[in-house]
C-alpha cells in the first residue's frame, strides 16, 4: 500500500503505521513524505497513523484514517453452461474485501459478454452458439478492484447441425445420418425413432455423420441430430424420415413334389417387403432357379435338377434395401434315374450295373417275370447281385434309385433283361427197343430252351448224343450188354441247363455161346452151362421133351439146373439171356436124356401073425432090374427081381419097415420108388414118466417108444373120481387134467390091428385150481381195497395181486378166501387177480376183477384274494384221473360256497366280508370222489367300520378319529380327505385314532377302512371334520420406499376371520396393525432399521400359531460425500462414499447423455462402475440400498468416459493399385484415429488421420496383413479395434507352359507358384472366339473341353478369395483335329459292299478307314474326301469300322462305329411233322449275321403258305392243311438286309379228320358199328369209344366201318374216329355219342294197393337206364303198364280177381334192355257193383253211391288220393259223403263191406277229378328290355287250361290262356303296379281265382340334374320321378375308382 502525507516542519523522518482490527501492525519509516508497505493481505480493513519523529522527539499520532487493501482476488471462479437456454452460471468464492464481481467473458471471434453482482455468482446471457468464451470475475470496492482471476473457459451450446440426412447402408444394416458441421459441437448424436416409438442414438464426429447399426427390419426411421460439445445438447433438426431394409423372411420352408420335380417354397412375410425374389442354388453344379413374387409369400420352383441339393434363399426386396431368409435346411430334391443300367448273368446268380445316380442314398433292383416271379436286392452301390434266380425265366429289370427324400419314383425306363438258362429236363425217361438196339429218351419241355442234347455214356467208354429241337429223342447203335448213364441238357440262347437228373438205359443183353448140358440121374436134373454174355442180368434156360413137356430154370450165373425133368426123356435145350428191359435168345441147341422113371404104385402086405412082407409094383418097359429095399431101424433088407414082386421074410416085431423099389437101365437107375411103410406087431410101453407145470392143468406123459406102435392109449384115473384116457402116435402126450386131483397114469400101444400089452402104472397131481368168482367189495376209498373169491382144488393158501396202471403191485397172501389191501394208490385203477398155491405149486392168475379208486386228494393248495375285485382264487396240483374239481369254501359260522371246476384254479366271488373260510378240493372222475383235501385258510376282506366320529384338538391341531369294530379285522386306517382329494390317514389296531398336523381351516371327510393282512375294507360311512384355522401364509411385506411404509399382506387362512400383524426391529421399535381383510400398514418406521413380523389368524374359538417370521427393512438412509477417478485401460470410474445406516448393498449408477446406464452393487462404500459406454459423459449418483428399498440418491457427479474403440473395421483392398482402404465407424469421444497394418513376414505400413478412413500403401504382393484402428483423445490412447486381417493382391504367374496330350485330346498347362494365390485360372481364348477356363488349386491344369481343330491363346491369373492377379504372359497353341463328326456306316446288300460316310472338318489332311471282321478279315480304304467304300465284305459279320481324321502330328482323332453284313444263308435246314398239332417243326443251323429268321413252307400247289418267324434256330409252321406236301425253306433276315433263300426241305402234313361219323347200334347183338367217309390219304382208320366210366374200346379199319362187339349194358359211349398214315394221326372226328343197351332191372317187387286196385311196382336202379317200363299181364289177356324215370312204378286199374305176371325193363334212347325176373300178384276177389261218384265245382264233399247186398250192415267207403293221402266215411245205406276233399286231386273210391282188406268183399275202384285248386307259388320276373313280364305259377294235377288276367293301376289289362304253368305279358305300361289275377281249369270246373301283384319297369327318369359339392367331392342327383314326383340321391365316390356309388 502507497501511503503518502503533507511534510511537517521539524520531522526528520516519518514513521506510517496500518493496525488490524486484530492488533497485527505494519509500518514503513521514510524520511520523504510517503512511504510503501508491501505484502499486505488482500481485503484488509486498516486504521493508518502517521507518526512524524523529530530529532528529539515524536509528534503524536496522525488522525486516525480507515483504509484498505485492494479486495482479493475471487477464487474458484466456475462457469456452468444452462444447455436449455444458453445462458452460463457464474459462480466463485466470496473474495475478502470484495463489495461488487463483475464477470467479463470474451469469445474467440470477439464477442464479449459481461456480468455484475454483488453475489457470488451471475448469468451470462447472449451466449453465441457453438463459441468458446473465456471468462474471468474481478471483485471490487468503492475503491480497488481486484486483479481478474483465474480463468475459466466457456463453451456455449453447440449450433443446430444444419443439412441433415439420412441414408441406410443395406450391407451393414445401418442408418447413416449426415450434417453441416456445427459450431461448438465436439460430437453430434441423431436420434433415431422407429415406427414402433422405439429410440435409439447414435454419435458423430465434426465430420458429419454417423450411423446406426442394428436397425429393425420393416421400421420406417425419423431421424433428427443434435450437435453437443460433451456438455451440452443443441436443440434437435426438424425429422427426416427413412425407410429401413425389409425384414428377412422366416420360417422358409420347401416341399419338394417327387413326382413333378418341383419344390414349393413358402415363408412367412416381412414387413416392408415390396416384392419377393426366390432363389435355389446348387453348390455342386452351380446351377440355380429363380422365381419372384409380388403379392404372395410362396413360390414354385422349376427347372431343379435331380439329385442336387439346394440353398434356398428369399429375397425381400424393399424401397431401399432387400434382405435375404435363408432356409435353414437344404432343399434336396429327389434322386436322379439311374442310367447305363446293364446286366450280367451266370447261372444263378445276375449282377445289375448302373451308373451312380445324383442324390440317390440307395438303389433297389427288381427283376419280375412275366408269371410273377419277382427278385430283388436293395445297395448303395452302384451295382447289386440278385440270387435265387429261377431257371428258364426272363426277368425284366429295373433300378430304383431311393433317398430320404424320394423313394419308388426314380425308376430306371432302359429295357433290362436277364434271361436265365433254361430249367434241367423234368421227368427225363429212357427207353429201348431190343429188337433193333435203339434208345429212346423223353422228357417235359423246358421253358427257354431251344435246343436239347441228350448224352448217352455207356460203362464200356462208348458214349452217344443226340441233338434235337423236340422233347424226344432215338439213339442208334447201342452196344448190347452195356449200360448208357443218360442225361438231358437243355440249350438255351446264351447259356444251358445243368444236365437233368442221370436215368439208365441199358441196351439188350448179348447173346451167349458154348451151351452144354450134364445130366444128373440122382436127382432128375440137367446142369445146363454157357459162356458169360455182356450185359445179362440173367439167363433162362428152357428144355423141351419129346412129349412135350417143358422145363425152365433161370439164373443170374453162367450155369443152372433144370429141375422136375421127366423121367425116360429126351430134352433138347436153349438159352436166353435176360436183362431188365431185353431179353435175347440163342440159336444153339443141346439135346440129353434123362434117367427112368421111379416105379410107382408099390404096395406092400404083412399078414397078422406072420413076419413075413410081399412087395409089388408096376412094371414099366425099359427097366433091366428091380432092386426092392426093406429098411428098419435095425437094418436093410434087399431082394432083386425082374417083374413085379419081391417078399420080405423074419420080420422083426414091433418094428416099422420102410419098402422101396429101384429101377436100373440106360446107365441110370431111377428115383427110389415111393416109400411104403408097414408096421409089425407093437412092443409093451416101457419107461413111462408124467411131468406137469404148477402154471397150467396141463400134464407130460412120456414113455419108450414101443417097437411096431401106431398109437398110444394112456389112461388116467383121478382120486376125485375123474378118468379120462388120451390116444396118441407118438411117445409123448400133454393132457388136460383137472386141477387139484391126484391121478395114476398107465399107457398101452396099438397098431392098427392089435394092441400091445399095458405098461407100469405112474402117479401125478395136479396144480391147484385156479381161484373163481374173484370181486372186490370195495368202491372209492383213497388207500383202502378188498377182494374175495371161491375156494379152488386143491389150495393150501391164496396170494392176490392188485396192479395199478402204472404197474406197480400190491401183494396179499391168505389161505383164506379174501384179502384186504390199506396202502394202495388213490386216482388208480387196479386190476386183481388170485393165485391158488398148494405145497408146491401155485395156480395161473383168476380172472381179473379191479378195484377202482378214488382220485387223488389235491394237493398244494394255494388261496388268494383279489382286493380290488373281492374275488378269491384258489389252486392246487393236478390229480391224476380228475375229471374235475368240487371246491369247497366254508366258514366256521356256516357259510358255504361250493363250485365245480375242470381246471386247476377256480374264483370265489360270493364271500362274506370279514370271514376265515377253509378251502377245500375234492377230484372227481367219471366213478368216484376223493376226500376233501387239506384246508386252505383264506380270509375274506375285512368288513367296513360303522359309527365313525371325528373330533378336533385345537392346541395341538390333532383330528381325533373313533368307530366301532368290525369283523375280520386286523387294523384300521382313518382317512381325512379334502374335496379335492388330498388326505391324510392314521393306523390304529384299537377302534381310534388320532392325526397330528391336519391341514388347517379345511372341511374333511373322514372315513375309516378296515384292514387284514392282505386286503381292506371298503370305506365306512363318511363323517365330517371342521380344522383349526390355518396359519397365515406367503406373508408379504411391501416397503412403500418413498413413505418408508410397510404394507404388508398375507393369503387367506382357511377358518380364519380377523388377523393381528407385529413388526418389531432389532432396536426394539415397535409397529402394529389389525385387519379383517389380508393386509394392513405398518407406520412410523424408523429409516435403516431390520424389522421382523408375525401374523396371527383367528376365528371365533381358536387362534393360529403365528406365522413364520418375516424380515424387512426399512429404508436405507442416503450416501453422502461421493467422489470418483476414471480408469482408462478399463474404462471404469471407482466412486467412494461415506456409510449410510441401513444399507446392505449400495448401487452406484452412472447415466450418459444418451440415456446408457451403467451401475455397480456393493457391500462397501467405494465400487467400480464397468462397462462404461466408450466416449460418454456421466452423471453418476449412488444409492444405498436393502432388499427392497433404495434411499434417496446422493448428489450428482459428473464423468467422461474413454473414446470408443472403432468398430466395423473394413480394409478394402484395391485389387489394381495393391492398396488398402481402411474404413470404420467413427467412435465416440475419439480425436484422432491411427491405423496399423503388420504383415506376417515383417513389413509394416501406417496411417493416421483424423477421419474415418485411411489408406495404406507399399503393400507387398501375396502377404497378409493383420489391420487395427486405434481411436485416441487427450486422454487416452487405448482404444483399439479388433483386427481384421488383410491379404495383398496375388503376385503374377510366370514361366507358363502349354501342350497337347495326343492321347486324349486334352491341353496341359503348367507354371510357377505365385506367392498368395489360393487358386489358378488359365484361360484358353480360341482364334474363333470360344474360350474355356480351367480353375486349379495346384500350378498345373487340363483343359479337356477345348474345341478340337482350333487355336488358343493360353494365359494364366492367380487368385485368391478377394482378388485375382493381372493375367501372365500368354502362350499359343493347336488342338487337336477333330473327330469325324456324323459318321454313318450301311450296306449295299446286293453286293456285299460297305459305304462309310463323314462330315468334312477343318485342319485334316486326310481320313483313314479300318474294318476289322471277327473272323480275322480286315478291309481299310483311305481318301481325301468324306465317304469311302469297303468291298467284298464277308457274310453273317459285324465289322468294327474305325474312322481317322489325321493332321500329321496326333492321329489320335477316331470315330468307332459297327457295320452288320448281309446275313448268310441258313443251312441244314430240316422239317418234320408234329402230327398232333398238324405243323411243322423246322430247324436249321444257326446263320452268320442273322438276328431273326423267316422260315416259309408253300404247298406243292402253291395254294397255301405258312411263315414263322424266331431269333433261335427252330420255328413252327402252323395251321398246315391236313394232307398235303409243303416245301420249307428259310432266309436269314438282320435290320437291313436278307439272305439268300437256303436249301429246301419236305413236309408232308397229317391226314385230315375222317368225316361225317355216325354209329349204329346193335342192342341185340350188345355192338355199335361206326361209319365214316373214305379218305384216300389214310391208311387206316381207327375208332375209340369212351365210356362213362372210363372204359375204353378200341378197332382199327382200313375200310369205311368198324364195329365194337360185347359192349356191357348201361354204359355210355363218346365216340371218335382218327385217321393214322404212317403213325401220324389225324385230328379227332367229332365226338358222337351212342350208348349200349341199359342193364336188366334186378330185383323187381311189388304190393297191391287195395284202394285203387293198382300194383306198386319197385326195383334196385339199372344202369344206362333213362326211363322203365313196368307191365302186368293178366291170366285173362288183361294188361296193365306204366312208364317211369325211377322206380317205383304204379300199374293202374287192375282188374278184381285176376293173377298177373309183372316185369319190368330198362329204356334208352337206343335200345330196351331184356326183360327182368318176373313176380306174381293177385288181385282182390270182384265185389260190390254200380259204384258212382259225384262232386260239385269248388265243394270239398264228394257223394258215392251203389247197390245194397244181403247181409252186409256196414259199409265203408275209401278215397286215396294221388299223393296217397286217404278219406272214408261209413254208411248202413247204399250211399256216403266223403268230406274234407281237396281240390286238385284224383280219387280212387271203393266201397268194401266193414274191411278194407283186398281179401274182403269190395267194389272196384271209381275214379274222380276234384276242382282244380287257386294256383300257387305265383312268382313275377319282370322282363326290363320288352316292359314286360313272365309269370309262373305251380302246376295243378288235374287242370287242363289258365286264365291270367293282368289289371294295371291305370286299367291297362294285359291277359293270355295257356295249358302250361307260365305265360309271358308283353307291352305293359311303364312304373305301373298291376294286380294278377289266375284261374286254373280242368273238365268243367274253373278253381278260385289267385291274386298278387307286381310293379313294371320303372319309366325312364326325365329332368336329370346334377349339383356337384366340390367341397366334399359329392354329387346330388335330381330327377323327375313319375307323375311329377322328384327324388334326390347322393353320390359318393369310391376310392380307387373313377365312378360314384349312389
Amino acid at each position: 500500500m502507497s501511503i503518502a502525507w503533507s511534510a511537517v516542519r521539524g520531522a526528520v523522518t516519518y514513521t506510517a503505521t496500518l493496525e488490524e482490527f486484530n492488533g497485527n501492525t505494519s509500518c514503513c519509516t521514510t524520511s520523504d513524505n510517503g512511504c510503501d508497505i508491501a505484502d499486505l493481505p488482500c481485503g484488509a480493513f486498516y486504521i493508518l497513523h502517521v507518526t512524524a519523529e523529530g530529532r528529539v522527539c515524536n509528534s503524536s499520532q496522525s488522525e486516525a484514517d480507515f483504509t484498505r487493501t485492494a479486495p482479493c482476488v475471487p477464487q474458484n471462479l466456475s462457469a456452468s453452461v444452462s444447455c436449455s437456454d444458453n445462458v452460463a452460471s457464474m459462480s466463485w468464492d466470496y473474495s475478502r474485501g470484495g463489495q461488487l464481481y463483475r464477470v467479463r467473458a470474451v469469445s474467440a471471434d470477439g464477442h464479449e459478454v459481461e456480468c455484475v453482482s454483488h453475489q457470488n455468482q451471475c448469468d451470462l446471457t447472449d451466449l453465441h452458439c457453438g463459441q468458446h468464451y473465456t471468462a474471468t470475475v474481478t471483485a471490487e470496492d468503492i475503491d480497488c478492484e481486484s486483479k481478474p482471476s483465474g480463468s475459466v473457459t466457456i463453451k456455449a451450446v453447440p449450433c443446430t447441425p444444419a443439412n441433415v440426412s439420412s441414408t441406410v447402408d443395406c450391407d451393414v444394416n445401418s442408418l447413416i445420418v449426415s450434417w453441416s458441421e456445427s459450431p461448438g459441437a465436439d460430437s453430434y448424436v441423431a436420434t433415431v425413432q422407429d415406427s414402433n416409438s422405439q429410440t435409439t442414438t447414435c454419435q458423430g464426429t465434426t465430420e458429419g455423420s454417423c450411423s446406426v447399426t442394428g436397425l429393425g427390419c420393416g421400421q420406417v426411421y425419423h431421424v433428427s441430430v443434435v450437435s453437443s460439445d460433451g456438455y451440452c445438447d443443441s436443440p434437435p433438426t426438424p425429422k427426416v424420415d427413412t425407410a429401413a431394409a425389409p425384414c428377412a423372411p422366416t420360417n422358409v420352408r420347401a416341399a419338394f413334389d417327387c413326382y413333378t420335380g418341383t419344390a414349393s417354397v413358402a415363408w412367412y412375410p416381412s414387413d416392408g417387403a415390396v416384392s419377393y425374389l426366390l432363389t435355389a442354388a446348387a453348390a455342386a453344379s452351380g446351377h440355380n432357379v429363380t422365381c419372384d413374387t409380388t403379392n404372395n409369400t410362396s413360390c414354385d420352383l422349376e427347372g431343379l435338377r435331380c439329385g442336387e441339393s439346394y440353398s434356398v434363399w428369399v429375397q425381400a426386396v424393399g424401397r431401399t434395401c432387400s434382405t435375404v431368409g435363408n432356409m435353414t435346411e437344404q432343399l434336396v430334391t429327389g434322386p436322379c434315374i439311374p442310367e447305363h443300367v446293364t446286366a450280367l448273368y451266370s447261372p444263378s446268380i445276375g449282377q445289375v450295373l448302373w451308373d451312380k445316380s445324383a442324390g440317390a442314398d440307395n438303389y433297389t433292383v427288381v427283376g419280375v417275370t412275366e408269371q410273377g416271379l419277382t427278385v430283388s436286392c436293395v445297395t448303395s452301390d452302384t451295382y447289386c447281385g440278385v440270387y435265387t434266380l429261377k431257371c428258364g425265366q426272363s426277368y425284366n429289370v429295373s433300378v430304383t434309385a431311393d433317398s430320404h427324400v424320394c423313394r419308388g419314383v426314380s425308376t430306371s425306363t432302359e429295357a433290362v433283361a436277364i434271361t436265365t438258362e433254361p430249367c434241367p429236363p423234368n421227368n427225363v425217361e429212357a427207353g429201348v427197343q431190343c429188337q433193333n438196339d435203339v434208345g429212346t429218351v423223353s422228357w417235359e419241355a423246358s421253358f427257354g430252351a431251344v435246343g436239347y442234347v441228350a448224352h448217352l455214356a455207356g460203362r464200356d467208354g462208348h458214349s452217344l448224343y443226340c441233338s434235337t429241337n423236340e422233347t424226344f429223342c432215338h439213339v442208334e447203335d447201342l452196344h448190347c450188354g452195356v449200360v448208357y448213364y443218360t442225361d438231358v441238357s437243355a440249350v438255351g440262347e446264351t447259356h444251358n441247363s445243368s444236365a437233368s437228373r442221370t436215368v439208365l438205359i441199358v441196351a439188350a443183353p448179348c447173346a451167349a455161346g458154348n451151351l452144354a448140358a450134364d445130366v444128373d440121374c440122382d436127382n432128375s436134373t440137367a446142369e445146363v452151362s454157357w459162356s458169360s454174355a455182356g450185359g445179362a442180368d440173367s439167363y433162362s434156360v428152357a428144355a423141351v421133351a419129346t412129349d412135350g413137356h417143358r422145363a425152365v430154370c433161370d439164373t443170374d450165373e453162367l450155369q443152372c439146373e433144370l429141375t422136375e425133368l421127366q423121367c425116360g426123356q429126351t430134352y433138347t435145350a436153349s438159352l436166353t439171356t435176360v436183362s431188365d428191359q431185353c431179353q435175347t435168345e440163342g440159336h444153339s441147341n443141346v439135346t440129353f436124356s434123362t434117367r427112368p422113371c421111379k416105379p410107382v404104385h408099390v404096395g406092400v402086405d404083412l399078414p397078422c401073425g406072420t413076419d413075413t412082407a410081399n412087395l409089388y409094383w408096376v412094371e414099366r418097359e425099359g427097366v433091366e432090374l428091380y432092386l426092392a429095399t426093406a429098411t428098419c431101424s435095425m437094418g436093410t433088407l434087399q431082394c432083386n427081381s425082374t417083374n413085379s414082386t419081391c417078399q420080405f421074410p423074419d420080420l422083426r416085431c414091433g418094428v416099422t419097415y420102410k419098402f422101396s423099389v429101384t429101377a436100373y437101365g440106360n446107365e441110370c437107375y431111377s428115383e427110389t420108388s415111393s416109400t411104403v411103410e408097414i408096421q409089425t406087431e407093437p412092443c409093451q410101453p416101457t419107461g413111462l414118466t408124467v411131468e406137469g407145470s404148477c402154471y397150467n392143468e396141463t400134464v407130460v406123459l412120456d414113455w419108450s417108444a414101443a417097437a411096431g406102435a401106431s398109437v398110444y392109449v394112456v389112461t388116467a384115473t383121478g382120486d376125485l373120481g375123474y378118468v379120462t384116457s388120451f390116444q396118441t402116435d407118438g411117445t409123448m402126450i400133454e393132457a388136460e387134467l383137472p386141477c387139484g386131483q391126484l391121478f395114476n397114469f398107465t399107457v398101452k400101444a396099438q397098431d392098427d390091428r392089435c394092441d400091445s400089452a399095458v405098461s407100469l402104472p405112474e402117479a401125478f397131481k395136479t396144480g391147484p385150481c385156479v381161484p373163481e368168482h374173484v370181486q372186490c367189495y370195495t368202491h372209492c376209498e383213497d388207500s383202502l381195497g378188498s377182494v374175495s373169491w371161491a375156494p379152488s382144488d386143491g389150495a393150501e393158501s391164496y396170494l392176490a395181486m392188485a396192479t395199478g396202471l402204472d404197474g406197480h403191485t400190491h401183494t396179499c397172501a391168505t389161505d383164506t378166501t379174501s384179502c384186504t389191501w390199506d396202502d394202495l394208490h388213490c386216482g388208480e385203477q387196479y386190476t386183481v387177480h388170485v393165485i391158488a398155491n398148494d405145497y408146491l405149486c401155485s395156480s395161473l392168475p383168476s380172472n381179473n376183477t379191479s378195484i377202482r379208486m378214488a382220485p387223488c386228494i389235491p394237493q398244494d393248495l394255494k388261496s388268494s384274494l383279489n382286493c380290488t375285485i373281492k374275488v378269491g382264487s384258489l389252486s392246487w396240483n393236478a390229480s391224476d384221473t380228475a375229471e374235475f374239481y368240487i371246491v369247497t369254501a366254508e366258514t366256521n359260522g356256516g357259510h358255504t360256497v361250493q363250485l365245480s371246476t375242470n381246471d386247476t384254479w377256480t374264483f370265489f366271488s360270493e364271500f362274506l366280508c370279514g370271514q376265515d373260510y377253509f378251502l377245500s378240493v375234492r377230484a372227481v372222475d367219471s366213478e368216484c370222489t376223493s376226500r376233501p383235501s387239506q384246508p386252505s385258510k383264506l380270509k375274506s376282506e375285512p368288513c367296513p367300520p360303522t359309527g365313525v366320529s371325528s373330533s378336533m384338538d385345537c392346541v395341538s391341531n390333532i383330528a381325533l378319529v373313533s368307530w366301532t369294530g368290525s369283523a375280520g379285522t386286523e387294523f384300521y386306517t382313518a382317512t381325512v380327505t379334502l374335496e379335492d382329494g388330498q388326505s391324510i390317514s392314521c393306523w390304529s389296531d384299537s377302534d381310534q385314532c388320532g392325526m397330528p398336523n391336519v391341514v388347517c381351516g379345511q372341511n374333511y371327510t373322514v372315513s375309516v377302512v378296515a384292514s387284514n393282512e392282505n386286503c381292506n375294507s371298503e370305506p365306512s360311512e363318511a363323517d365330517t371334520l371342521q380344522s383349526v384355522p390355518c396359519v397365515p401364509t406367503d406373508v408379504d411385506v411391501e416397503v412403500a420406499c418413498s413413505t418408508n411404509q410397510a404394507l404388508v399382506s398375507w393369503s387367506a387362512s382357511e377358518g380364519a376371520l380377523s388377523y393381528t400383524v407385529t413388526a418389531q426391529s432389532t432396536q426394539g421399535d415397535l409397529s402394529s396393525c389389525e385387519a379383517a381383510g389380508l393386509q394392513c400398514t405398518l407406520t412410523n418406521l424408523t429409516c435403516g432399521r431390520s424389522y421382523s413380523v408375525q401374523v396371527v389368524a383367528q376365528d371365533d374359538i381358536c387362534s393360529s400359531l403365528p406365522s413364520s417370521v418375516t424380515m424387512f427393512k426399512s429404508v436405507p438412509c442416503t450416501p453422502k460425500n461421493a467422489s470418483g477417478v476414471l480408469d482408462c485401460f478399463t474404462n471404469t470410474f471407482l466412486l467412494d462414499w461415506l456409510f449410510a445406516e441401513g444399507a446392505l448393498e449400495y448401487t452406484a449408477t452412472a447415466r450418459s447423455s444418451n440415456g446408457h446406464v451403467s451401475t455397480c452393487n456393493t457391500n462397501f462404500t467405494n465400487c467400480e462402475l464397468q462397462n462404461l459406454q466408450c466416449g460418454q459423459t456421466y452423471n453418476a449418483i449412488v444409492v444405498a440400498s436393502n432388499e427392497q428399498c433404495d434411499s434417496p440418491t446422493s448428489t450428482r457427479l459428473q464423468l467422461e468416459s474413454v473414446p470408443c474403440p472403432p468398430e466395423d473395421v473394413v480394409a478394402l483392398l484395391d485389387c489394381a493399385t495393391n492398396t488398402a482402404t481402411v474404413e470404420w465407424t467413427a467412435s465416440t469421444g475419439a480425436d484422432s484415429y491411427v491405423v496399423q497394418a503388420f504383415a506376417t513376414k515383417g513389413d509394416e505400413t501406417c496411417c493416421e488421420t483424423t477421419s474415418r478412413s485411411c489408406v495404406l500403401p507399399d503393400l507387398l504382393c501375396g502377404f497378409t496383413y493383420n489391420v487395427s484402428v486405434i481411436a485416441t483423445n487427450g486422454v487416452c490412447n487405448v482404444s483399439q479395434s479388433d483386427i481384421k486381417q488383410l491379404q495383398a493382391v496375388p503376385c503374377v504367374p510366370r514361366q507358363v507352359e502349354a501342350r497337347v496330350v495326343c492321347e486324349s485330346g486334352a491341353v496341359a498347362v503348367s507354371w510357377e507358384p505365385s506367392r498368395g494365390a489360393s487358386s489358378y485360372t488359365s484361360v484358353a481364348q480360341g482364334n474363333g472366339g470360344y474360350a474355356s477356363t480351367c480353375n486349379s488349386s495346384v500350378t498345373t491344369c487340363l483343359f479337356e473341353d477345348l474345341l478340337c481343330g482350333l487355336n488358343y491363346s493360353i494365359s494364366v491369373i492367380a487368385s485368391d478369395e478377394t482378388c485375382t492377379s493381372a493375367g501372365s504372359s500368354a502362350v499359343d497353341i493347336n488342338t487337336l483335329p477333330c473327330v469325324p463328326q456324323g459318321v454313318t456306316a450301311a450296306m449295299v446288300c446286293s453286293n456285299d459292299t460297305g459305304v462309310v460316310s463323314w462330315e468334312e472338318e477343318e485342319g485334316v489332311s486326310s481320313y483313314s478307314v479300318r474294318a476289322f471282321g471277327p473272323n480275322g478279315h480286315k478291309t481299310q480304304c483311305n481318301t481325301t474326301d468324306t465317304s469311302c467304300q469297303l468291298p467284298g465284305l464277308h457274310c453273317g459279320q459285324r465289322y468294327n469300322l474305325t474312322v481317322t481324321a489325321e493332321d500329321g502330328e496326333c492321329d489320335n482323332s477316331v470315330a468307332y462305329l459297327d457295320l452288320q453284313s448281309v446275313p448268310c444263308s441258313p443251312t441244314n435246314v430240316k422239317a418234320s411233322l408234329r402230327c398232333h398239332s398238324n405243323s411243322a417243326a423246322v430247324t436249321w443251323e444257326r446263320a452268320s449275321g442273322a438276328e431273326t429268321y423267316l422260315a416259309v413252307g408253300v404247298t406243292a400247289d402253291g395254294s397255301h403258305r405258312s411263315e414263322c418267324n424266331n431269333t433261335l434256330t427252330h420255328c413252327d409252321l402252323d395251321d398246315l392243311r391236313c394232307g398235303q406236301t409243303y416245301n420249307v425253306s428259310v432266309f436269314g433276315q438282320d435290320e437291313s438286309c436278307s439272305s439268300a433263300e437256303s436249301n429246301t426241305s419236305y413236309v408232308r402234313t397229317a391226314p385230315c379228320a375222317p368225316q361225317n361219323v355216325t354209329v349204329n347200334s346193335q342192342c341185340d347183338e350188345d355192338a355199335i358199328t361206326v361209319s365214316w367217309s373214305p379218305d384216300p390219304d389214310a391208311q387206316y382208320f381207327h375208332v375209340a369209344a369212351v365210356s362213362n366210366t372210363w372204359a375204353k374200346l378200341y378197332c382199327n379199319s382200313s375200310g369205311t366201318t368198324c364195329a365194337l362187339n360185347d359192349l356191357p349194358c348201361g354204359q355210355t359211349y363218346n365216340v371218335t374216329v382218327l385217321s393214322v398214315r404212317d403213325g401220324c394221326e389225324s385230328k379227332l372226328s367229332s365226338v358222337v355219342q351212342t350208348s349200349s343197351a341199359p342193364c336188366v332191372p334186378r330185383n323187381p317187387v311189388g304190393h297191391l294197393d287195395c284202394v285203387s286196385n293198382a300194383a306198386w311196382v319197385s326195383w334196385d336202379e339199372a344202369e344206362g337206364a333213362h326211363s322203365y317200363f313196368a307191365f302186368a299181364e293178366g291170366t285173362n289177356g288183361h294188361n296193365s303198364s306204366c312208364t317211369v324215370a325211377s322206380s317205383p312204378c304204379e300199374v293202374p286199374d287192375l282188374m278184381c280177381g285176376t293173377h298177373y305176371t309183372f316185369y319190368v325193363t330198362a329204356t334208352n334212347e337206343h335200345c330196351n334192355s331184356n326183360y327182368s325176373t318176373t313176380f306174381d300178384l293177385e288181385t282182390g276177389p270182384c265185389a260190390l257193383t254200380s259204384v258212382t261218384a259225384v262232386t260239385q265245382c269248388n265243394s270239398d264233399a264228394i257223394l258215392v253211391e251203389w247197390d245194397n247186398t244181403v247181409n252186409t250192415p256196414v259199409y265203408l267207403v275209401t278215397a286215396e288220393g294221388h299223393d296217397q293221402t286217404l278219406i272214408s266215411c261209413n254208411s248202413s245205406s247204399s250211399s256216403c259223403e266223403l268230406q274234407d276233399v281237396r281240390c286238385g286231386m284224383h280219387y280212387s273210391i271203393i266201397v268194401s263191406a266193414s274191411s278194407d282188406k283186398c281179401s274182403n268183399l269190395r267194389s272196384p275202384p271209381k275214379k274222380i277229378k276234384t276242382a282244380p285248386c287257386a294256383p300257387h307259388n305265383v312268382t313275377v320276373a319282370q322282363l326290363c328290355e320288352e316292359n314286360g313280364a313272365e309269370v309262373t305259377w305251380g302246376r295243378s294235377p288235374v287242370a287242363t287250361s289258365y286264365q291270367l288276367t293282368a289289371t294295371g293301376q291305370d286299367g291297362h289289362v294285359a291277359s293270355c290262356n295257356t295249358s302250361v304253368n307260365n305265360c309271358t305279358l308283353a307291352e305293359l305300361h311303364c312304373g305301373q303296379p298291376y294286380n294278377v289275377s289266375i284261374t286254373a281249369s280242368g273238365d268243367n270246373c274253373t278253381s278260385m281265382p289267385s291274386t298278387s301283384s307286381f310293379r313294371t319297369v320303372p319309366c325312364k327318369p326325365s329332368g336329370l340334374a346334377v349339383d356337384i359339392h366340390c367341397h366334399n367331392k359329392s354329387a346330388v342327383l335330381v330327377l323327375e320321378r313319375h307323375r311329377g314326383r322328384r327324388e334326390v340321391l347322393r353320390l359318393r365316390p369310391i376310392p380307387g375308382r373313377r365312378r360314384a356309388l349312389l
